[in-house]
């Protein structure tokens, strides 16, 4: 996925989550098909692309996670959380 300066904070996340839904399901399937070389490249290819995204939301809008924030100021804390009205 290519991304652009106009895709918005809520697009971005979206695909994240697409994309880690994906990642997901390609686990589940190559634990039960484990020579599957198809799969196992889609994975490392999801892999990559959340890898990506991640990096980009976090550039632009902070960290998603506690474990991804860095610097000298605690930004985890920094705007809306997940439950709140605007929050990821």
């Amino acid at each position: 996925m290519n991304l652009d300066a106009s895709v918005t904070k809520k697009g971005l996340l979206e695909a994240l989550q697409a994309v880690d839904f994906a990642l997901v399901e390609t686990q589940l399937y190559l634990d039960a098909y484990p020579d599957s070389a198809e799969a196992l490249e889609y994975f490392y290819r999801m892999r990559d692309e959340s890898d990506r995204l991640t990096a980009e939301y976090e550039k632009r809008y902070g960290p998603l996670t506690p474990m991804a924030n860095e610097g000298e100021n605690w930004k985890w804390i920094d705007g809306p959380w997940p439950w709140e009205a605007g929050g990821n």
